[in-house]
């Protein structure tokens, strides 16, 4: 329930940083703001951080069962690799 939470925050954050970024912008001047991303590399990083973001929160469900996971599990985990001196 919390990872859910967590994950609705952080996907709103996202949308909200996207909007400012992005979306203020073409309200304010149309489409000619797009015609400047060609030359802009500073809006070309911000909207690539954006999209491994959002990248990254995609695959967050994926991820954290792994991340989040009993202590039992964490020991199958380490001790399946080879030469691992983990002692859970």
């Amino acid at each position: 329930m919390m990872i859910a939470l967590l994950l609705s925050t952080a996907a709103v954050c996202l949308l909200f940083a996207a909007f400012c970024m992005f979306g203020l912008p073409w309200m304010v001047m149309g489409p000619r703001m797009f015609d400047q991303l060609v030359e802009r590399t500073d809006h070309k990083a911000a909207m690539a951080m954006l999209a491994a973001a959002a990248i990254a929160l995609a695959c967050a469900p994926v991820a954290s069962p792994v991340l989040i996971s009993p202590s039992a599990g964490v020991q199958v985990g380490t001790s399946s690799f080879p030469g691992s001196g983990w002692q859970a």
